[in-house]
């Protein structure tokens, strides 16, 4: 009898924690708790400063004149606090090219962060900096994992990218934030990537060791862009740098009835 009660008391256990994350799962949006006024910083690949013997590749500390003038511009053109500074490597600290300045997002969920973003061009000292139109971003969290209230600098395969809101036909809002979680869920399955079975791929790209990377690839790297051209979509994942170099990932899959269906992929290294 008491082995009897303790097994239910188990599975009732279980079932309450199975309900809570469901819930939290599907909590309608939710307003971001307030933070530091002094904005969370993300470096290079890693999110950690970089300080290169050769002056190729840096990604050196943001200095504290730098940083405050990067606020002085944001709050020029509106009164949301900035959230991170995302700073990719560039030729050298004098030159550090782009930056990108994300605001607190406008919209908040367990599954996805919506707000606007600033491109910031970071010129040489003589010519200062300028600032580019506000663009949307979309920050989707891995499909194990969900966010809470409290904003964080992001990890490295959480970082926010630009929403996919016009394809090369100019159509608008090509995706709801609905169908893109979905869209990643199904992309950063590592089964899609495992499972031959469901692939159209040409077996010498469909080795064992590379399906592998691929998989480990669309778990562990950023997003950089989604792209959709009439059935196709493609994912890119990766990391771009200032037009210094860039290596992503590219998985394309074609819509179909029951979803998606991964027809290849590839890499790029410029």
């Amino acid at each position: 009898m008491n082995k009897m009660f303790k097994n239910f008391c188990l599975c009732l256990l279980v079932l309450i924690g199975l309900s809570c994350t469901s819930n939290k799962r599907l909590q309608p949006n939710y307003r971001v708790e307030p933070f530091m006024n002094s904005p969370r910083i993300f470096y290079g690949e890693t999110g950690n400063p970089i300080k290169s013997e050769y002056q190729v590749g840096t990604c050196e500390r943001l200095s504290q004149e730098e940083l405050k003038k990067i606020q002085a511009l944001v709050a020029e053109r509106t009164q949301k606090s900035i959230w991170f500074v995302r700073v990719p490597l560039s030729s050298s600290q004098r030159y550090r090219g782009q930056l990108w300045v994300y605001l607190a997002p406008d919209v908040a969920n367990a599954r996805y962060r919506s707000g606007l973003a600033y491109t910031i061009g970071m010129l040489s000292s003589s010519k200062g900096l300028y600032v580019s139109e506000p663009w949307r971003y979309i920050q989707v969290s891995l499909p194990d994992k969900v966010f809470d209230s409290v904003l964080e600098t992001p990890g490295i395969s959480e970082l926010p990218f630009q929403y996919p809101s016009q394809n090369r036909q100019g159509e608008q809002d090509i995706f709801s934030e609905k169908e893109l979680v979905e869209l990643l869920d199904y992309v950063r399955n590592p089964k899609v990537y495992i499972d031959l079975e469901s692939m159209k791929i040409n077996p010498v790209l469909a080795t064992t060791y590379i399906r592998g990377k691929i998989a480990e690839t669309v778990i562990s790297q950023p997003l950089v862009s989604i792209n959709k051209v009439a059935d196709e979509v493609r994912v890119t994942f990766g990391f771009v740098h200032n037009g210094l170099y860039a290596h992503c990932t590219e998985v394309t899959f074609k819509i179909i009835e029951q979803g998606y269906e991964l027809i290849k992929w590839g890499l790029s290294v410029a």
